[in-house]
């Protein structure tokens, strides 16, 4: 795996090592590579302990499944500030927390090959210095270049859900960087011009290998199309790199981001490797653990006197701001006592990862709960509190946005309800915050109404 980052240029510029590569990852996420270090040493020092390693060792111990976490922490940071679907951006993250887990065989498994000297295990001292050398030095530098990778896939990902917002019969045409920079077997791919439905851009869209700098624009509709097998193997050409051992180690680049709906090569070298299939399937468990579940760890307690059927949750675990805390503990009791399922959930330490008020038992969906007048501001606009209130749980990743008008509103001032429908009409006919499907509106008199955004545009549309 000694050339696994080599970018395959043939000239002085861009011939080199791209695992070599220094300064491109930003200041937070230089703290998150500190992580990860950390993290593989713990990792590497559990394998000598265990004097041996499986696959299935991912599901068991504790330090392989904060290595992958904090590979993933590292990677993660190059989707947040792209704007795609959210569909997209779910696949997205499941791919790099895959990529994360095969990334940790990688290494355990090179640790692992290094672990015999002869029938005998080798003293600590000199298997470590042999795993700094061929498994430890190597990694933190591949990790850089992987998190460039995956910013430019991302990149490319949104760009080309934004030139096919139209339709797949947008013409797109493929730019280079066009300096003295540009690979020789990418040049010839400059200007080919061809439809988004077009087969090429299934396999040749960029980026096109290590460090790649390609680009894809749409142009006019009228301009000249390129012939498209001639197109393809040019296409082929610029992805063909022939090692010694005979196999073609840019042939994993032949995949779009955005329409496979993964951020690396479905194909690349570490899942290739011995166990992959095995190391997949584990590595799935824990993301669903990690991931679609991150409070599975955290003990829960059911409300007493709660009526009507329903059922309220409390964490016995972690916390909450105290305020907060008794202004959605309010909210959930009054739904839970109207026959819903609720379990209020704490803040958690998980970097990179949102932080919903309440978990919808039954939906399977997070909540978030905002308060109007929230921490007793007496003189915020209600119009503007729910406007925001909607956004904001939009960005912590909830589906269900819980409105409560505290019963104060009836004498503290002469509020007129009827703003807030106003302004959830206009959100949903301008389709912002498209996370919320599910609107709660709690009123003054404790009474509630929930609207679902889906019905409500169809009754408008009407």
């Amino acid at each position: 795996m000694t050339e696994l980052y080599d970018t395959h240029c043939h000239h002085g510029r861009c011939h080199r090592d791209l695992a070599g590569q220094t300064g491109d990852i930003k200041k937070p996420e230089k703290r998150l590579l500190k992580r990860f270090e950390k993290a593989l040493k713990r990792a590497i020092n559990r394998l000598y302990r265990n004097k041996s390693y499986h696959p299935d060792d991912f599901l068991l111990n504790t330090p392989y499944q904060r290595l992958i976490q904090a590979t993933y922490e590292v990677l993660e940071p190059a989707l947040k500030h792209e704007k795609l679907p959210d569909e997209l951006k779910k696949a997205f993250r499941k791919n790099v927390f895959i990529f994360s887990g095969l990334k940790t065989h990688a290494q355990l498994l090179q640790a692992s090959r290094l672990l015999l000297d002869g029938d005998q295990i080798k003293p600590y001292y000199k298997w470590r210095r042999e795993v700094e050398k061929e498994v430890s030095a190597p990694h933190r530098r591949y990790l850089e270049a992987e998190y460039n990778f995956a910013v430019a896939s991302s990149q490319m990902a949104e760009r080309w859900h934004y030139l096919t917002r139209d339709g797949d019969d947008a013409l797109l045409q493929y730019r280079t960087a066009n300096d003295e920079r540009v690979r020789q077997s990418h040049r010839p791919l400059h200007g080919i011009t061809l439809p988004a439905k077009d087969p090429f851009w299934d396999k040749y869209y960029p980026p096109n290998g290590w460090n790649c700098r390609c680009t894809v624009v749409r142009v006019k509709d009228n301009h000249p199309v390129s012939d498209p097998e001639k197109a393809r193997r040019l296409g082929e050409k610029a992805t063909t790199y022939i090692n010694r051992r005979g196999v073609n180690k840019l042939r994993i680049f032949r995949f779009n981001p955005a329409k496979h709906k993964v951020i690396f090569p479905p194909h690349h070298p570490y899942a290739r490797l011995k166990d992959g299939k095995a190391v997949k399937q584990n590595t799935l468990i824990l993301f669903a653990r990690f991931h679609h579940d991150r409070y599975a760890r955290i003990p829960f307690v059911p409300v007493k006197g709660i009526k009507n059927g329903g059922r309220l949750e409390i964490f016995t675990k972690g916390k909450q701001e105290k305020k907060e805390w008794f202004y959605n503990k309010r909210a959930f009791s009054i739904l839970a006592n109207n026959g819903e399922k609720y379990r209020m959930l704490p803040v958690t330490n998980i970097p990179n990862t949102k932080n919903p008020d309440g978990w919808n038992i039954e939906m399977k969906i997070y909540s978030d709960v905002k308060t109007f007048p929230h921490k007793d501001n007496r003189t915020f606009n209600i119009k503007n509190a729910f406007q925001s209130g909607m956004k904001s749980a939009s960005n912590q990743g909830a589906n269900e946005m819980i409105f409560q008008i505290l019963p104060v509103v009836k004498t503290m001032m002469n509020v007129n309800i009827n703003d807030v429908f106003g302004v959830l009409k206009r959100i949903i006919m301008k389709d912002w915050d498209k996370n919320v499907e599910h609107i709660v509106i709690i009123f003054p008199d404790n009474t509630y109404k929930r609207y679902v955004r889906s019905e409500l545009k169809k009754q408008w549309l009407k």
